[in-house]
């Protein structure tokens, strides 16, 4: 009997219908484009979310065609993350010193049947496209010279290819989010890292393009990964993710930017993401099909990353500023002023909103992303982007004996510009990192002493939210403030929808005696 020959189909290419059928295309259109029977596509779409998965984070490489993971996967995981730090720094790698490797992992994750061969090197270099000639040789594209050569060569190059608007830079900063004037004093100059003030930090990353056009969503790292206070609140202002020491890692980087580059891949738009030499930035990511990654030459991110500008000090002066209007609020209403995570990634929210636009740009001219025939703003113009209401509030919380005399506003906000965000991984945290995901129940329950110490926050109903605005409103009339800014009627049709959500089927008597 004649017929035609099986071929097996890569998972990329299984991706690629997946999403053309998402796209709304036709399963006769994707099959006869594809050559693929019915019954073949229908059993990828079955598995769709397995496989985008696979392909969207780089699991297999991408002519493989079946998901066949190892039987050790925890020892794999540590291995690679172990590889791309060891490559991020150009340490030279062969095979036998990846199967000693492998071997030490296992030791450590408590697996004594573990047996390291040969073959198990090159299947796990299979898995995952590894070449270690080419792996650990490249290091960072960066050309050697200084800031200057980078910016005459690399930068002129991504400024001619890319728009104002497809060019990105992304950067970490460490924040002291429940940090009060008088409590800065007696952290100075003291590292971070272990003991009570590590428990009141956050890691935070912001991204934006050179045109300002594109604040992305900020993620915040901190060291719960379910607070007590986030009980009963079903999303975030923020991408919210944690770890023992609130830093950033780079799997939650390369994660970040995948997500990031299937973003931009379904808005059809091609971008330049440049960012610095931090350890925890992954040397390459592979299968990135819209965002190109460009690293900063090493030791110059002052002179040449835009974040580091004025755009985070703008966004720290803002967060500073709303911090110290909470105080005041809470203590005008007599009331015990206990921040926790949840108000914080709100004020990092409103804080990252509140930097303008201009502001961006201006950063990005400062730090030399200027394109041709186009002229950076004045030096007095960039000087005023840090300008806030700060002055006022530090005059109100002197007389409070809060803000102690000595401290500069410029000092307050600035204050923790020298937090640590990321540091090479022992071998002790890859395991205890892998472990903790593979167990997520454990990481989950593990909250700081604080948080235990919080108590949880009841569900506001939608009729106290209700009583709520209508509150807010009459304060604003009274005061004679003009609520057209506030958008109150989008907020009551928000609040009329969640009541009939949450509330039981009424009948006709409930509104009308009898």
């Amino acid at each position: 009997m004649s017929g035609k020959a099986y071929r097996s189909t890569t998972l990329s290419r299984k991706a690629d219908a997946i999403r053309e059928i998402a796209k709304g295309k036709s399963k006769a259109q994707v099959c006869k484009e594809f050559g693929v029977p019915r019954t073949t596509l229908n059993g990828w779409l079955q598995n769709q979310e397995k496989i985008l998965d696979a392909v969207d984070q780089a699991m297999f490489r991408p002519d493989r065609k079946r998901m066949r993971t190892a039987l050790n996967g925890d020892v794999e995981a540590c291995l690679v993350q172990w590889l791309r730090q060891a490559c991020a720094n150009n340490i030279p790698i062969n095979g036998p010193l990846l199967a000693c490797k492998a071997v030490q992992f296992a030791s450590q994750l408590g697996i004594s049947d573990f047996n390291c061969n040969e073959g198990w090197v090159e299947r796990f270099k299979a898995r995952h496209a590894i070449s270690l000639k080419r792996a650990c040789s490249e290091g960072k594209p960066v050309p050697t010279g200084g800031i200057q050569l980078w910016k005459n060569t690399t930068l002129l190059s991504i400024l001619r290819e890319y728009d104002a608007k497809n060019i990105y830079n992304a950067d970490e900063t460490g924040l002291f989010y429940k940090m009060l004037p008088n409590k800065t004093l007696s952290l100075r100059d003291k590292r971070c890292i272990d003991g009570e003030h590590s428990k009141q930090r956050l890691t935070i990353l912001l991204m934006a393009n050179m045109d300002g056009s594109d604040k992305r969503k900020p993620l915040v790292i901190g060291k719960s990964k379910n607070p007590c206070c986030f009980k009963n609140v079903k999303s975030l202002p923020v991408y919210y993710t944690a770890n023992k020491k609130a830093w950033m890692v780079d799997a939650v980087f390369e994660e970040f930017v995948r997500d990031f580059d299937a973003e931009m891949h379904a808005q059809k738009r091609r971008v330049a993401l440049i960012v610095d030499n931090c350890p925890a930035h992954p040397a390459s990511i592979s299968g990135l099909k819209a965002v190109q990654v460009v690293f900063l030459p090493p030791n110059t991110t002052s002179h040449s990353q835009p974040m580091d500008s004025g755009v985070i000090k703008t966004f720290k002066a803002h967060y500073r500023r709303l911090l110290m209007s909470k105080i005041l609020l809470a203590m005008d209403a007599k009331e015990c002023f206990k921040p926790d995570v949840l108000m914080a990634v709100q004020l990092i929210k409103q804080a990252w909103n509140l930097v303008q636009q201009s502001t961006i740009a201006s950063c990005f001219c400062h730090a030399g992303f200027v394109k041709e025939h186009h002229m950076p703003p004045e030096e007095a113009t960039f000087e005023a982007l840090y300008s806030s209401n700060m002055n006022e509030l530090r005059s109100q919380l002197q007389g409070l004996s809060i803000w102690p005399s000595t401290l500069t506003a410029d000092d307050y906000i600035n204050f923790d510009s020298s937090l640590c965000v990321a540091e090479q991984c022992s071998d002790e945290d890859i395991v205890a990192a892998v472990q903790s995901k593979r167990d997520e129940a454990s990481d989950d329950s593990e909250v700081s002493d604080e948080e235990i110490q919080m108590p949880s926050i009841p569900l506001v109903k939608p009729a106290d939210a209700r009583k709520a605005l209508d509150t807010l409103q009459l304060f604003l009339a009274q005061q004679d403030i003009d609520d057209q800014l506030f958008h109150f009627a989008e907020l009551s049709s928000i609040l009329a929808m969640s009541a009939c959500k949450s509330g039981k089927q009424k009948s006709l008597t409930d509104f009308t005696p009898l």
